[in-house]
């Protein structure tokens, strides 16, 4: 995991547009979860770049809220009705890695979206970046397209979100390092009053300010990384990297903004689809109020726990 995040802050630096992180997590989850009986020809398409691959563990917080999917057993195979929203890619994706329900627990499985049973309709956002709901109707699912069904298959989602969650705070902490380097450029050359607005107090420490918020991000995501990598549980570091990256790099960008002045109001100067790539990631998988509550939950089961343990002692 600490390899995937610094490709996707690098791609987060480029504020690329590309199922980049989807690709890797969805192969990465393939590898640790499915059996002999998967696919092999189309993981085999997804390693040689030939077919495009997303992921979708649920709406909005994916890590244990509803899906949107359901599935039923028909033979071997799984039939599946529902709807799953904001998928990145949808439109765009030949092969989708996605969660349902099921009275046994549930479903980890590859769709595609042009097959029969499925509608795609692409959304616009307010970054650009392609998102499509997938609207599904008695669509089956054969059995060679599943990842891991059973009581097994809720930790396998929670594993890929939790990823997912880190990834995202790698894309953030790309996405706030550009736009620093690039305030830091547009200041030193930008004159004001015979001097260069970086030669001004006030805008040092703010973009100081912002450099520490970068850094910061980056080792809460470098850590929550490497625990992932290392086999360790990751709850609390993976909101705490999604906390903090998406609260850093939406001040820094608000820093950027200021100190470009009128300039940081332009559509067409590269700060534009920073901001708003940065805005899309920060509310994806989960606002930063919403990883708050959840590591206050997190820290209560905890609690619990240790006074459980010292009452027992």
């Amino acid at each position: 995991m600490v390899e995937v995040c610094l490709v996707l802050e690098a791609a987060g630096r480029a504020a690329a547009r590309a199922p980049i992180m989807q690709s890797m997590l969805a192969a990465a989850a393939v590898d640790r979860y499915a059996g002999s009986h998967i696919n092999s020809e189309r993981l085999q398409s997804w390693l040689a770049g030939q077919r495009i691959v997303t992921v979708c563990v649920g709406d909005g917080h994916g890590g244990d809220g509803p899906t949107g999917l359901a599935a039923a057993r028909r033979g071997n195979d799984w039939v599946l009705d529902g709807a799953l929203s904001f998928v990145p890619f949808g439109a765009e994706a030949e092969d989708v890695l996605a969660f349902a329900e099921t009275e046994g627990g549930g479903l980890l499985f590859v769709m595609s979206p042009r097959a029969a049973g499925c509608t795609v309709q692409p959304l616009a956002t307010t970054s650009g970046a392609p998102e499509a709901r997938l609207e599904v109707r008695d669509m089956v699912v054969p059995h060679t397209d599943v990842v891991i069904a059973g009581a097994g298959a809720p930790d396998a989602r929670a594993w890929l979100w939790e990823r997912v969650l880190v990834g995202g705070a790698a894309t953030l902490v790309g996405l706030g390092d550009a736009a620093l380097r690039l305030t830091a450029s547009y200041t030193s050359q930008r004159l004001q009053f015979g001097r260069p607005l970086s030669s001004f107090q006030a805008v040092a420490m703010h973009a100081a300010d912002a450099f520490i918020d970068v850094e910061g991000a980056k080792l809460a995501t470098l850590q929550a990384a490497w625990r992932q990598g290392a086999g360790l549980t990751a709850q609390r570091e993976a909101s705490i990297a999604k906390f903090w990256a998406s609260e850093a790099i939406t001040r820094v960008l608000a820093v950027a903004n200021h100190l470009h002045g009128g300039m940081g109001l332009l559509l067409d100067y590269p700060l534009a689809r920073y901001m708003t790539a940065a805005r899309h990631q920060a509310i994806a998988n989960g606002a930063s109020q919403w990883h708050l509550a959840r590591l206050g939950s997190l820290l209560a089961v905890r609690a619990r726990a240790d006074t459980n343990a010292l009452l027992d002692a």
